[in-house]
């Protein structure tokens, strides 16, 4: 009944009615192992709720479901909700063509406190002669190249980590101090793992030069135009 209720009703006012109405529901009936299901239900609620602390508060609810009757099915939803927002996650955006020494890099984590990041120096032209018969950069194969290979650059960043299991957002600092062509890998783990890892692949272009497009009497025109005195 209260499922049914909260896929009609979703405002958060709705949710704190519903999950306290369940919440007295059960109170009587921890005896019996069908509790955990409910108290998945109601931490699963608490999750998607509109405050701050909605996600530590739904894994205190789901623990409790899990201790009472851990190999019950709502004790095993429980734990299967505290896994899905604890679990790391890693993504980051990249100016592809930026100056030296630019926080040009993105990075958008949960429960994540650092990553690890590699910079390689790769000559496109050179890849492109010895791979005609592809349009575009292949970065599953290029780091399968290189991931053997020293990197330019590997460094560790901290990153603003906080125990709310929500998705925070970290600027980095690129430290490639010369122009060129780098792939950058960035890694939860040291080791640049890709099984039980979170890891990811882009590339950048190091450059004091920018194009710029421009229209003139309906004809494109792109300018090669240096970036720091334009």
């Amino acid at each position: 009944l209260y499922r049914v209720i909260s896929r009609e009703f979703k405002t958060d006012e709705n949710k704190i009615l519903i999950i306290k109405a369940a919440k007295n529901f059960i109170s009587n009936y921890e005896i019996d192992k069908w509790w955990s299901e409910a108290m998945f239900f109601i931490a699963d609620l608490t999750a998607t709720r509109e405050i701050d602390t909605a996600k530590i508060e739904a894994v205190k609810i789901a623990k409790k479901g899990v201790e009472k009757y851990p190999s019950s099915i709502g004790g095993k939803r429980c734990a299967g909700l505290i896994q899905n927002i604890q679990i790391p996650a890693l993504h980051f955006e990249l100016l592809i063509h930026d100056q030296k020494n630019k926080k040009s890099l993105l990075v958008r984590h949960k429960n994540t406190k650092s990553i690890y990041l590699r910079a390689y120096k790769l000559d496109p032209l050179e890849y492109y002669l010895k791979n005609t018969k592809v349009n575009h950069l292949d970065l599953v194969s290029i780091w399968k190249h290189l991931k053997t290979s020293k990197p330019e650059f590997e460094w560790k960043e901290e990153l603003d980590h906080r125990e709310d299991y929500k998705e925070h957002k970290t600027f980095v600092k690129m430290p490639m101090d010369k122009n060129g062509f780098y792939i950058i890998a960035a890694s939860v783990g040291k080791d640049f793992s890709e099984s039980k890892n979170h890891l990811d692949i882009t590339y950048q272009n190091i450059t004091d030069i920018h194009l710029v497009s421009e229209k003139n009497s309906g004809i494109d025109h792109l300018r090669a135009v240096s970036a720091l005195s334009g």
